[in-house]
């Protein structure tokens, strides 16, 4: 039948309406889709696809440079299995990045691990407090710079004098000049017979079991350390005996990096040095 102008039927329409009149499909459906038409004539469209539900997620069809906008937002993915290095970017390098002392790392499930190294050099972090240390200087009324043996935290430090506490600050009794210097202000310089004491915390690196720089060979006597020692904190260890400091015995100390043993190591010995970094 061919209808130019309006038709009406009045008593229904019956059969399919997805066919043309040579039999092929005048609504076609793509991928994922399907097309009904019922005997009154509606037609179905239907998805097939699931999209926020995966048994498995893997291959480059899940691979996207940038998920965004309406059509990238979903109100729940869920994926049972996971496959693959979750801390790549899709250049190769990592988003997920491990700072001082720290890895991270992924699993085949894609669980991520995020592990604490320690500090480098088997070193120790180490928190003193340290209650009414004297000073290097003694008062005279005259010197206005003060220092002590070791560092301390900037801000932590108390300073007294004859009991009664100073305040820091440029406008006050006194500044600090690095962490382990204090400059009185004129007017303020402690006078002879005072007692001027410091408390304060450190933070110091504590290194068990350190290597020289050297390695013993029968002949040398001078060793060093890289990056210092706190001095005083320092234990010397000859396969594993305890050495003792000073110019009548086993070594003495040259300077923060430096020691001189009285008698060369021999070349199969195991020389160790235990310190606080300063």
């Amino acid at each position: 039948m061919t209808v130019e102008d309006t038709a009406n039927f009045y008593g229904g329409i019956t059969g399919s309406l997805l066919k043309l009149t040579d039999g092929n499909d005048y609504l076609r459906a793509g991928t994922n889709v399907t097309l009904v038409t019922s005997s009154d004539g509606s037609v179905i469209i239907s998805s097939q696809a699931t999209v926020g539900t995966a048994d498995t997620i893997s291959g480059s069809f899940l691979t996207y440079n940038t998920i965004s906008g309406s059509n990238g937002t979903f109100g729940r993915i869920t994926a049972p299995r996971l496959t693959g290095s979750l801390t790549k970017l899709h250049d190769g390098t990592e988003y997920i990045r491990g700072g001082n002392g720290v890895t991270t790392a992924t699993g085949s499930k894609g669980e991520v691990t995020i592990s604490f190294d320690g500090l480098q050099s088997g070193s120790v972090l180490l928190t003193s407090y340290n209650a009414n240390v004297t000073f290097n200087e003694t008062p005279d009324g005259v010197n206005d710079t003060f220092t002590i043996n070791g560092t301390f935290e900037i801000g932590s430090q108390m300073v007294f004098r004859s009991g009664l506490m100073m305040t820091s600050g440029s406008g006050n009794d006194y500044t600090v000049v690095d962490t382990s210097t204090i400059l009185f202000h004129s007017g303020a310089i402690p006078q002879t017979g005072e007692n001027l004491l410091m408390t304060y915390a450190s933070i110091e690196r504590y290194v068990p079991n350190g290597e020289f720089n050297e390695t013993p060979n029968g002949v040398l006597t001078t060793f060093t350390v890289t990056g210092g020692f706190l001095l005083g904190s320092q234990m010397v260890f000859r396969d594993g005996v305890l050495m003792t400091p000073g110019a009548s015995y086993d070594y003495t100390v040259t300077n923060n990096t430096t020691i001189e043993f009285t008698e060369a190591p021999d070349a199969d010995e195991n020389v160790r040095i235990t310190f606080l970094r300063p």
